[in-house]
């Protein structure tokens, strides 16, 4: 510091103040303190609520993997149904075909005793017309009122009884189709 001298000056005690400089000069510092303050505030308050959606996203993105596993064994145990209901579907179309040949086999056995017998009929009832007089003859294709073919079936068939339909959900409702399939539909 330079001290300047001066003899012929009085001389001066105390200290020399400017009071326009002062009351700036604090004004300027509160001001720099408050705002300070307030930035530090918004601060801690955007890193507390940064904090926050990081543990949020931790537990979601945990939750998202966990999901993922619930996926995936919801698909296998899917995989595996359809594989099930394949195969299901495979066998009874398996023994569809196999009853479909059986039926086949059966009717043309019944069409092959069948013509025997109207063969067998053909030449006993030509032996017949032969011996008997003419008013007596009764065709061949219209079988007399009070008489009966004497026609014996080795096994009639038995009629199939219908199984009554299976009880359904009642959110479900039970629609028969003229061709005789079966569906359902979801009630809202």
């Amino acid at each position: 510091m330079t001290t300047i001298r001066d003899t012929t000056a009085p001389p001066v005690e105390g200290e020399f103040r400017q009071q326009g400089n002062r009351s700036t000069g604090g004004k300027l510092l509160a001001i720099l303190g408050v705002s300070a303050l307030v930035l530090t505030a918004v601060n801690l308050t955007a890193s507390i609520s940064l904090y926050r959606a990081a543990s949020e996203v931790r537990g979601v993105e945990k939750r998202l993997e966990e999901l993922a596993a619930f996926e995936k064994r919801i698909i296998e145990r899917l995989d595996l149904v359809n594989t099930g209901m394949q195969n299901r579907v495979h066998e009874l179309n398996r023994d569809f075909d196999m009853r479909l040949g059986l039926v086949n086999e059966a009717m043309a056995d019944f069409d092959r005793g069948l013509s025997r017998l109207r063969s067998e009929i053909g030449l006993g009832a030509a032996s017949l017309q032969s011996d008997l007089p003419v008013e007596t003859i009764v065709p061949l294709s219209e079988p007399a009122a009070e008489e009966e073919p004497s026609v014996i079936a080795a096994d009639p068939p038995r009629p199939r009884r219908k199984s009554a339909p299976k009880p359904v959900s009642p959110a479900y409702q039970r629609i028969e189709l003229p061709d005789g399939k079966v569906t359902y539909r979801k009630v809202q």
